[in-house]
């Protein structure tokens, strides 16, 4: 029986502190910042909520105390949000260990604060459990990186769709990059060692990783995280 995406629960990793943007993220967290005149991260809820996500969980820890802010200000457009902090930075996987205990879903979502691709979850479900994964992430071609696909992972797969590594390389051109859009298994992820750890360099690289596949999104990927796909982007969203 297929899930519903209004039973699921969908973390956004809002936790990291933006470096890269500089003065940017000063006082205001890179999720957080304008495009196109609104929150980007406004943006991208809205877009999963017409979808038909159901719960949103944000796990922040840098300036968290705007996230709550934010969830107050925009509740009747966003829905159920609530916001959980890390006390310290956790990393992308304990960041979602963490946000898993207060996940109600067995089956859950997880995606970047900073970035978007337009890939229709429904069907990154539907493939999630087609194959009986215990994490599925989506991959979308480097050609389709807004900016240029620096700093982003390189998968690597069988063709039935089964990851078998993943390496962080500065700048690729060709090839399947990691898109931040990952389907999870509430079991698997408790079973992950407590504390920081990153997903992608040490659970995605490690050869005990759970099962998991690797969905192919001919979706682009507009991830803010440098000034110059931000500046393309925000010009993107003003047009």
């Amino acid at each position: 029986m297929t899930l519903e995406l209004s039973s699921l629960d969908l973390v956004v990793l809002c936790g990291g502190r933006g470096t890269r943007l500089g003065a940017m993220t000063d006082q205001i967290p890179k999720p957080l910042l304008s495009i196109g005149g609104s929150p980007y991260l406004l943006r991208l809820l809205l877009h999963w909520k017409k979808e038909g996500v159901g719960r949103f969980i944000l796990a922040a820890h840098y300036l968290a105390d705007q996230f709550r802010g934010f969830a107050k200000e925009h509740a009747q457009q966003i829905g159920e949000v609530s916001v959980i902090t890390e006390d310290v930075p956790l990393g992308t996987g304990g960041g979602i260990r963490n946000a898993a205990l207060h996940v109600k879903s067995e089956t859950f979502l997880v995606a970047n604060g900073d970035s978007l691709v337009p890939q229709p979850w429904m069907d990154v479900v539907k493939f999630h459990d087609k194959h009986h994964a215990k994490m599925t992430i989506v991959a979308v071609r480097a050609s389709r990186v807004v900016g240029g696909a620096k700093q982003k992972g390189m998968l690597d797969f069988t063709p039935g769709c089964e990851l078998r590594s993943f390496a962080t390389q500065y700048a690729v051109k060709d090839g399947w990059i990691n898109g931040g859009m990952y389907v999870l298994n509430r079991d698997i992820v408790l079973g992950w060692p407590e504390g920081r750890s990153s997903l992608e360099n040490e659970i995605m690289s490690s050869p005990t990783r759970p099962r998991s596949y690797i969905f192919q999104s001919e979706a682009e990927l507009m991830d803010i995280g440098t000034p110059e796909s931000f500046a393309m982007i925000n010009e993107k969203f003003e047009a």
